[in-house]
């Protein structure tokens, strides 16, 4: 038991070693990329905005649905 307690301590602590230190990735990002990402974060956004959007006018419609002033017949 007390050698699976040794690996298991080994094994976390070289974890946290390796994420505490970082190296240099030297790594590039070609502009299609960039643009992808780009692209993906403003269809994330109106696709909020339209989500919310809609969520707003259907509470509006329930409450004016509600609280609707009816006219008398003439």
């Amino acid at each position: 038991m007390k050698n699976a307690n040794v690996k298991i301590s080994s094994i976390i602590l070289l974890s946290v070693y390796f994420l505490l230190l970082p190296q240099n990735a030297y790594a590039y990002l070609d502009p299609a990329s960039i643009s992808m990402f780009a692209q993906v974060v403003i269809a994330g956004v109106v696709g909020a905005l339209v989500f919310v959007k809609g969520g707003v006018s259907s509470i509006k419609n329930f409450f004016n649905k509600i609280f609707k002033k009816s006219t008398p017949p003439k």
